[in-house]
């Protein structure tokens, strides 16, 4: 299992969990908020277009 940690607040927790669901299945990703971020289980870790495709999903750079 991996773990990535991303910078985001709270309220973007549903838009992550959706986004690893499509791409890992239901289930297979584990998201908790702590601390002004989310630290998230994974089975494998994010490619690249992944991690791209996810930052357009969520819109994640008003946080970072």
């Amino acid at each position: 299992m991996k773990i990535a940690v991303i910078k985001a607040r709270y309220d973007v927790q549903p838009q992550v969990e959706a986004y690893l669901a499509s791409v890992f299945g239901r289930g297979n990703a584990i998201v908790k908020y702590t601390r002004g971020h989310f630290q998230c289980t994974l089975p494998r870790g994010l490619y690249q277009a992944e991690i791209d495709s996810m930052r357009e999903t969520v819109e994640f750079s008003h946080y970072e």
